[in-house]
């Protein structure tokens, strides 16, 4: 696991939402964002501002893995 997909696990986890509930916000798959979460796969740029935008942060909080 990365930093940036334990970052998308903690702050998915302090907006109280399950991976399914962010998984068809921001339109993809569950098994994709599963896989983001644990490192399988790295989010595209357009992912990322979707996560930013549904979580009301800015990307960069997102893109830095410390």
């Amino acid at each position: 696991m990365t930093k940036r997909s334990e970052k998308l696990r903690l702050v998915r986890l302090l907006n109280r939402l399950n991976q399914e509930q962010v998984a068809e916000a921001v339109g993809v798959s569950l098994r994709t964002y599963r896989d983001l979460e644990h490192g399988k796969r790295s989010p595209t740029i357009e992912l990322l501002e979707k996560l930013a935008f549904l979580y009301r942060m800015d990307i960069a909080d997102l893109l830095l893995e410390s």
